[in-house]
Protein backbone atom coordinates (compact mmCIF):
# COMPACT_ATOMS: atom_id res chain seq x y z
CA UNK A 1 0.00 0.00 0.00
CA UNK A 2 1.41 3.35 -1.05
CA UNK A 3 1.78 5.91 1.75
CA UNK A 4 -0.75 8.77 1.34
CA UNK A 5 1.59 11.30 2.94
CA UNK A 6 5.16 11.81 4.05
CA UNK A 7 6.77 13.40 7.08
CA UNK A 8 8.61 16.69 6.82
CA UNK A 9 11.01 17.41 9.70
CA UNK A 10 11.36 21.17 9.86
CA UNK A 11 14.48 21.00 12.01
CA UNK A 12 16.20 18.90 9.35
CA UNK A 13 14.92 21.13 6.56
CA UNK A 14 16.30 24.29 8.18
CA UNK A 15 19.51 22.55 9.30
CA UNK A 16 20.28 20.86 5.95
CA UNK A 17 23.52 22.58 4.92
CA UNK A 18 23.40 21.23 1.37
CA UNK A 19 19.88 22.56 0.84
CA UNK A 20 20.83 25.83 2.54
CA UNK A 21 23.50 26.40 -0.12
CA UNK A 22 20.84 26.33 -2.83
CA UNK A 23 18.92 29.36 -4.02
CA UNK A 24 15.44 29.97 -2.63
CA UNK A 25 14.02 29.14 -6.05
CA UNK A 26 15.83 25.78 -6.04
CA UNK A 27 14.57 25.07 -2.51
CA UNK A 28 11.02 25.65 -3.73
CA UNK A 29 11.68 23.40 -6.72
CA UNK A 30 12.85 20.68 -4.32
CA UNK A 31 9.37 20.52 -2.73
CA UNK A 32 7.78 19.88 -6.14
CA UNK A 33 10.38 17.25 -7.00
CA UNK A 34 9.74 15.50 -3.67
CA UNK A 35 6.03 15.39 -4.52
CA UNK A 36 6.82 13.57 -7.77
CA UNK A 37 9.26 11.16 -6.09
CA UNK A 38 6.64 10.39 -3.45
CA UNK A 39 4.24 9.16 -6.12
CA UNK A 40 6.74 6.84 -7.78
CA UNK A 41 6.06 3.08 -7.72
CA UNK A 42 9.67 2.62 -6.55
CA UNK A 43 9.15 4.93 -3.59
CA UNK A 44 11.41 7.98 -3.61
CA UNK A 45 13.14 6.87 -6.84
CA UNK A 46 12.56 7.74 -10.51
CA UNK A 47 14.67 6.18 -13.24
CA UNK A 48 14.12 9.02 -15.69
CA UNK A 49 16.50 11.53 -17.24
CA UNK A 50 16.83 14.68 -15.14
CA UNK A 51 15.08 16.75 -17.81
CA UNK A 52 12.01 14.51 -17.66
CA UNK A 53 11.95 14.67 -13.87
CA UNK A 54 12.12 18.48 -13.96
CA UNK A 55 9.31 18.55 -16.52
CA UNK A 56 7.10 16.23 -14.44
CA UNK A 57 7.67 18.42 -11.38
CA UNK A 58 6.99 21.55 -13.47
CA UNK A 59 10.26 23.20 -12.41
CA UNK A 60 13.00 24.77 -14.60
CA UNK A 61 15.76 22.31 -15.46
CA UNK A 62 18.44 24.68 -14.11
CA UNK A 63 17.01 24.39 -10.57
CA UNK A 64 16.93 20.60 -10.78
CA UNK A 65 20.58 20.68 -11.88
CA UNK A 66 21.41 23.01 -8.99
CA UNK A 67 19.85 20.57 -6.52
CA UNK A 68 21.78 17.68 -8.06
CA UNK A 69 25.06 19.63 -8.04
CA UNK A 70 24.63 20.44 -4.34
CA UNK A 71 23.85 16.75 -3.58
CA UNK A 72 20.33 17.48 -2.40
CA UNK A 73 18.82 15.45 -5.23
CA UNK A 74 20.78 12.21 -5.36
CA UNK A 75 21.58 10.21 -8.45
CA UNK A 76 22.82 10.70 -11.99
CA UNK A 77 21.88 10.22 -15.62
CA UNK A 78 24.55 7.51 -15.52
CA UNK A 79 23.94 5.96 -12.11
CA UNK A 80 26.56 3.23 -11.70
CA UNK A 81 27.11 2.98 -7.92
CA UNK A 82 24.59 1.39 -5.54
CA UNK A 83 23.20 3.68 -2.83
CA UNK A 84 23.67 1.80 0.45
CA UNK A 85 22.68 2.25 4.08
CA UNK A 86 24.28 0.86 7.25
CA UNK A 87 21.60 0.61 9.96
CA UNK A 88 22.54 0.80 13.64
CA UNK A 89 20.97 -0.85 16.67
CA UNK A 90 22.02 -0.72 20.31
CA UNK A 91 25.21 1.13 19.38
CA UNK A 92 26.27 -1.46 16.81
CA UNK A 93 26.51 -1.36 13.01
CA UNK A 94 24.26 -3.92 11.33
CA UNK A 95 24.90 -5.44 7.86
CA UNK A 96 24.85 -2.89 5.04
CA UNK A 97 21.80 -2.96 2.77
CA UNK A 98 21.36 -1.68 -0.80
CA UNK A 99 18.56 0.89 -0.96
CA UNK A 100 18.88 1.94 -4.62
CA UNK A 101 20.46 -0.50 -7.06
CA UNK A 102 22.55 1.00 -9.86
CA UNK A 103 21.82 -0.06 -13.43
CA UNK A 104 24.00 2.41 -15.34
CA UNK A 105 21.00 4.41 -16.58
CA UNK A 106 19.23 7.52 -15.34
CA UNK A 107 18.25 7.35 -11.69
CA UNK A 108 17.27 10.19 -9.33
CA UNK A 109 16.07 9.87 -5.75
CA UNK A 110 15.66 11.38 -2.30
CA UNK A 111 18.02 9.74 0.20
CA UNK A 112 15.61 10.50 3.02
CA UNK A 113 12.65 8.96 1.22
CA UNK A 114 14.40 5.67 0.42
CA UNK A 115 15.83 5.34 3.95
CA UNK A 116 12.44 6.02 5.55
CA UNK A 117 10.74 3.54 3.22
CA UNK A 118 13.27 0.83 4.09
CA UNK A 119 12.75 1.44 7.82
CA UNK A 120 8.99 1.35 7.38
CA UNK A 121 9.12 -2.04 5.67
CA UNK A 122 11.45 -3.46 8.33
CA UNK A 123 9.49 -2.45 11.43
CA UNK A 124 7.50 -5.37 12.77
CA UNK A 125 8.52 -7.62 9.88
CA UNK A 126 9.11 -10.59 12.23
CA UNK A 127 5.91 -10.11 14.21
CA UNK A 128 3.31 -9.62 11.47
CA UNK A 129 0.76 -12.40 11.10
CA UNK A 130 1.15 -14.35 7.86
CA UNK A 131 0.12 -17.80 6.65
CA UNK A 132 3.11 -19.30 8.42
CA UNK A 133 3.21 -16.93 11.40
CA UNK A 134 0.01 -17.19 13.41
CA UNK A 135 -0.79 -16.74 17.12
CA UNK A 136 0.01 -19.87 19.09
CA UNK A 137 -3.38 -19.94 20.81
CA UNK A 138 -6.65 -18.06 21.08
CA UNK A 139 -7.27 -15.46 23.80
CA UNK A 140 -8.67 -16.96 26.99
CA UNK A 141 -11.08 -15.65 29.56
CA UNK A 142 -14.80 -15.48 30.23
CA UNK A 143 -17.22 -12.73 29.28
CA UNK A 144 -16.90 -10.00 31.86
CA UNK A 145 -13.34 -10.90 32.85
CA UNK A 146 -10.97 -7.97 33.18
CA UNK A 147 -8.72 -7.86 30.13
CA UNK A 148 -5.08 -6.84 30.54
CA UNK A 149 -3.13 -5.80 33.59
CA UNK A 150 -3.06 -2.02 33.19
CA UNK A 151 0.44 -0.70 33.92
CA UNK A 152 1.75 -4.26 34.06
CA UNK A 153 0.81 -4.87 30.43
CA UNK A 154 2.52 -1.66 29.34
CA UNK A 155 5.65 -2.63 31.20
CA UNK A 156 5.68 -6.13 29.75
CA UNK A 157 5.82 -4.57 26.28
CA UNK A 158 8.67 -2.34 27.43
CA UNK A 159 10.62 -5.28 28.88
CA UNK A 160 10.36 -7.29 25.64
CA UNK A 161 10.94 -4.41 23.23
CA UNK A 162 13.74 -2.35 24.81
CA UNK A 163 17.06 -3.10 23.18
CA UNK A 164 16.98 -6.83 23.76
CA UNK A 165 20.72 -7.15 23.18
CA UNK A 166 21.45 -5.22 26.37
CA UNK A 167 19.98 -8.12 28.32
CA UNK A 168 20.82 -11.08 26.13
CA UNK A 169 24.54 -10.20 25.94
CA UNK A 170 24.82 -11.18 29.61
CA UNK A 171 24.42 -14.92 29.93
CA UNK A 172 25.09 -14.96 33.68
CA UNK A 173 23.55 -13.25 36.69
CA UNK A 174 20.29 -11.45 37.08
CA UNK A 175 17.21 -13.50 37.83
CA UNK A 176 18.37 -16.32 35.58
CA UNK A 177 16.93 -19.09 37.77
CA UNK A 178 13.48 -17.45 37.79
CA UNK A 179 13.66 -16.81 34.05
CA UNK A 180 14.58 -20.46 33.40
CA UNK A 181 11.62 -21.59 35.50
CA UNK A 182 9.27 -19.32 33.52
CA UNK A 183 10.66 -20.48 30.18
CA UNK A 184 9.59 -23.98 31.19
CA UNK A 185 5.95 -22.84 31.25
CA UNK A 186 4.04 -22.60 27.96
CA UNK A 187 3.81 -19.02 26.73
CA UNK A 188 6.97 -17.67 28.41
CA UNK A 189 9.69 -19.22 26.25
CA UNK A 190 11.39 -15.87 25.55
CA UNK A 191 11.52 -14.53 29.11
CA UNK A 192 14.84 -12.76 29.84
CA UNK A 193 16.81 -12.78 33.08
CA UNK A 194 16.95 -9.01 33.49
CA UNK A 195 13.26 -8.10 33.47
CA UNK A 196 13.12 -5.62 36.39
CA UNK A 197 10.12 -7.31 38.04
CA UNK A 198 12.00 -10.62 38.02
CA UNK A 199 15.00 -8.93 39.63
CA UNK A 200 12.67 -7.55 42.28
CA UNK A 201 11.12 -10.99 42.77
CA UNK A 202 14.60 -12.47 43.17
CA UNK A 203 15.43 -9.86 45.80
CA UNK A 204 12.16 -10.64 47.60
CA UNK A 205 13.18 -14.28 47.92
CA UNK A 206 10.78 -15.76 45.35
CA UNK A 207 11.90 -19.25 44.32
CA UNK A 208 11.81 -20.77 40.81
CA UNK A 209 9.13 -23.21 41.95
CA UNK A 210 6.96 -20.36 43.26
CA UNK A 211 7.23 -18.30 40.07
CA UNK A 212 6.47 -21.35 37.89
CA UNK A 213 3.40 -22.22 39.99
CA UNK A 214 2.05 -18.68 39.66
CA UNK A 215 2.69 -18.73 35.88
CA UNK A 216 0.72 -21.96 35.50
CA UNK A 217 -2.09 -20.60 37.64
CA UNK A 218 -2.20 -17.23 35.82
CA UNK A 219 -1.59 -18.65 32.34
CA UNK A 220 -1.46 -15.90 29.70
CA UNK A 221 -0.69 -13.04 32.08
CA UNK A 222 2.36 -10.84 31.53
CA UNK A 223 5.75 -11.61 33.10
CA UNK A 224 5.45 -8.44 35.19
CA UNK A 225 2.03 -9.56 36.46
CA UNK A 226 3.38 -13.02 37.33
CA UNK A 227 6.38 -11.54 39.16
CA UNK A 228 4.28 -9.05 41.13
CA UNK A 229 1.82 -11.78 42.15
CA UNK A 230 4.69 -13.97 43.33
CA UNK A 231 6.22 -11.06 45.26
CA UNK A 232 2.87 -10.34 46.96
CA UNK A 233 2.53 -13.97 48.03
CA UNK A 234 6.11 -14.04 49.27
CA UNK A 235 5.56 -10.89 51.32
CA UNK A 236 2.40 -12.44 52.80
CA UNK A 237 4.41 -15.52 53.64
CA UNK A 238 7.09 -13.39 55.31
CA UNK A 239 4.44 -11.55 57.31
CA UNK A 240 2.90 -14.80 58.51
CA UNK A 241 6.30 -16.21 59.43
CA UNK A 242 7.17 -13.11 61.43
CA UNK A 243 4.01 -13.59 63.49
CA UNK A 244 4.86 -17.22 64.42
CA UNK A 245 7.11 -17.49 67.50
CA UNK A 246 10.36 -19.27 66.76
CA UNK A 247 9.88 -19.16 63.00
CA UNK A 248 13.11 -18.74 60.97
CA UNK A 249 13.88 -15.20 59.81
CA UNK A 250 13.00 -14.42 56.20
CA UNK A 251 15.15 -12.09 54.14
CA UNK A 252 13.47 -8.70 53.63
CA UNK A 253 13.23 -6.97 50.28
CA UNK A 254 16.36 -4.93 49.58
CA UNK A 255 15.27 -1.25 49.32
CA UNK A 256 18.15 -0.51 46.93
CA UNK A 257 17.13 -3.37 44.64
CA UNK A 258 13.57 -2.06 44.63
CA UNK A 259 14.80 1.46 43.79
CA UNK A 260 16.88 0.12 40.89
CA UNK A 261 13.91 -1.84 39.56
CA UNK A 262 11.76 1.29 39.78
CA UNK A 263 14.34 3.30 37.84
CA UNK A 264 14.56 0.60 35.17
CA UNK A 265 10.78 0.76 34.76
CA UNK A 266 10.97 4.54 34.40
CA UNK A 267 13.67 4.24 31.72
CA UNK A 268 11.51 1.70 29.86
CA UNK A 269 8.55 4.09 29.87
CA UNK A 270 10.65 7.00 28.59
CA UNK A 271 12.15 4.94 25.77
CA UNK A 272 8.71 3.71 24.71
CA UNK A 273 7.52 7.32 24.59
CA UNK A 274 10.53 8.36 22.48
CA UNK A 275 9.98 5.48 20.06
CA UNK A 276 6.32 6.41 19.73
CA UNK A 277 7.18 9.97 18.73
CA UNK A 278 9.88 8.74 16.31
CA UNK A 279 7.81 6.05 14.61
CA UNK A 280 4.26 7.39 14.73
CA UNK A 281 3.80 11.09 15.53
CA UNK A 282 6.78 12.42 13.57
CA UNK A 283 7.74 14.69 16.48
CA UNK A 284 11.23 13.14 16.64
CA UNK A 285 13.64 12.47 13.80
CA UNK A 286 15.97 9.47 13.93
CA UNK A 287 18.85 11.74 14.97
CA UNK A 288 16.78 13.37 17.72
CA UNK A 289 15.77 9.95 18.99
CA UNK A 290 19.38 8.76 19.07
CA UNK A 291 20.47 11.88 20.95
CA UNK A 292 17.75 11.58 23.59
CA UNK A 293 17.85 7.82 23.97
CA UNK A 294 21.65 7.56 24.36
CA UNK A 295 21.84 8.72 28.02
CA UNK A 296 18.86 6.54 28.94
CA UNK A 297 20.46 3.46 27.37
CA UNK A 298 23.76 4.27 29.09
CA UNK A 299 21.96 4.42 32.44
CA UNK A 300 20.20 1.13 31.59
CA UNK A 301 23.58 -0.56 31.04
CA UNK A 302 24.87 0.89 34.31
CA UNK A 303 21.89 -0.37 36.31
CA UNK A 304 21.77 -3.89 34.90
CA UNK A 305 24.89 -5.29 36.61
CA UNK A 306 23.89 -3.58 39.88
CA UNK A 307 20.41 -5.03 39.63
CA UNK A 308 21.92 -8.46 39.08
CA UNK A 309 24.21 -8.13 42.09
CA UNK A 310 21.33 -6.91 44.23
CA UNK A 311 19.25 -9.87 43.19
CA UNK A 312 22.07 -12.30 43.93
CA UNK A 313 22.91 -10.86 47.37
Amino acid sequence: MKAPATQLYWKEWVGDMALGRCSLAAQGAWVRILAVLHQSDEYGVLRWPLAELASAANVPLRYARELATKSVLKGSDRFDTDFVHTPRHAGRDLPTVILVKADGGSCWFSARFVRDEWRRTQRGATTRFTETNQPSRSPTGRVGDRQGDGPASAFASASSGIDKSLREDRSQGGADDLARALRGVAGYSECGAFVPELLEAKAAGVTPEQIANVAREKQGKSVAYIARTAIGRQLDKQQQASEVPGAPAVTAVDPEARARADELREIDAKLIDLRHHRDHTGMLSADDYTERAAPLLARWRELQPKAAMGAAS
